[in-house]
């Protein structure tokens, strides 16, 4: 626990926060509003407690003068646990109640405590009779966990041994055992009488499991794609991507070829608005203004840029737009070929194209624009 004034410690766990003070009442109020209200994207909800308080799955209690631990379940909590007689490995569901006990013991900081909460646990599994664990087999977790010492399993970092063995993972069923057992066996048989075996498999494999098919996956087929009456088409030509509230979709010119001043460029491509590494031109519906412009994100992204220079006007582009009688909505947007991702050579590539276009000079909208500007 480290201190600092009178914040003894802040414990995060993604969008929970845990903090211990000393602060009077008033001045923790005062803190909390602040730090609760420093951004207007992040809203926050915070409970203040004096001798008990509950944090994700702790009670922190003061004993004493000294911070105890113990569990804490939520009312809601409907203690469902998997059924002893479902089709599972026994090792898969003997381990259930050893980790519910190994729990109980790393989170509570009192001998007494731990022994509570486990009679708890006992009494949940016997209550609980379509859980149907076998006695022998909770008194067997409790002991083994009982063995342990807590300080141990709280410093102790679980760091799995690297795998020098081939696993051999197999479908669950009620006779993969024995069919696993059959290839263990002969696999000994073949290291034993055979040293090119032995070298290739200095160990015996390590037996897995995978959960087998079930009625749902025999009658639903979950490899069909979902049916989607905008697909977008193999096509040459840019489509609408499909995203709800998408802002660059309705600004979407699919179009065969684009023609400027001095030439024309044919579109023999497919691409929508998060077609990436690409060229694309934004022209006006009430002129014959056009620009070129490249990017290696989506195009989508890059557009979205676009909209913002015309509130701004900070841009040839965002200008143009803003001129008396003209909007965002006189915008179009088409990509014309997949670029390099190689920022020299896309720039390269767009250059090539104004050139051919002749949007280098008005009415074009790349004039005295430094094609590195944007990517």
């Amino acid at each position: 626990m480290q201190k600092n004034d009178d914040i003894y410690d802040i414990d995060i766990d993604i969008d929970d926060i845990l903090l211990i003070s000393s602060l009077p009442q008033s001045d923790l109020d005062k803190f909390l509003i602040a730090y609760t209200s420093f951004h207007p994207s992040f809203t926050y909800t915070f409970e203040t407690f004096n001798i008990c308080a509950h944090f994700l799955d702790i009670e922190i209690k003061i004993t004493g003068g000294k911070f105890t631990t113990s569990l804490y379940t939520k009312p809601t909590d409907s203690k469902n646990y998997l059924l002893y007689n479902s089709s599972h490995p026994k090792a898969t569901l003997n381990s259930i109640a050893y980790s519910q006990f190994l729990r109980i013991k790393r989170i509570c900081s009192l001998h007494s405590d731990f022994v509570l909460e486990s009679d708890k646990l006992f009494s949940t599994f016997r209550l609980i009779e379509d859980c149907g664990y076998p006695n022998h087999i909770l008194e067997k977790a409790y002991d083994s966990v009982c063995r342990k010492d807590r300080n141990e399993l709280i410093n102790s970092a679980h760091i799995k041994p690297p795998l020098d063995r081939f696993p051999l993972v197999l479908p669950f069923h009620l006779y993969t055992k024995q069919i696993s057992d059959d290839i263990t066996r002969l696999c000994n048989l073949f290291r034993s009488k055979n040293s090119t075996i032995l070298e290739i498999l200095p160990s015996p494999p390590l037996k897995a499991f995978c959960r087998a098919r079930n009625i749902k996956s025999l009658l639903v087929k979950t490899t069909l794609r979902p049916f989607t009456p905008n697909a977008i088409p193999s096509i040459p030509g840019n489509f609408l991507c499909q995203r709800n509230r998408c802002s660059t979709c309705p600004h979407i010119a699919n179009i065969s070829f684009i023609r400027g001043p001095s030439g024309f460029f044919s579109i023999r491509g497919t691409f929508t608005c998060k077609s990436c590494c690409l060229i694309y031109a934004i022209t006006c519906k009430r002129c014959p203004s056009i620009y070129i412009g490249q990017t290696k994100r989506p195009l989508f992204t890059r557009f979205s840029e676009h909209l913002r220079s015309i509130r701004n006007q900070n841009t040839p582009l965002g200008s143009h737009f803003s001129l008396p009688n003209y909007s965002q909505s006189d915008m179009l947007v088409s990509a014309l070929i997949f670029a390099p991702i190689i920022e020299e050579k896309r720039l390269e590539l767009k250059s090539n194209i104004i050139v051919n276009l002749g949007c280098d000079a008005p009415p074009g909208l790349n004039s005295g624009v430094c094609f590195s500007q944007h990517t």
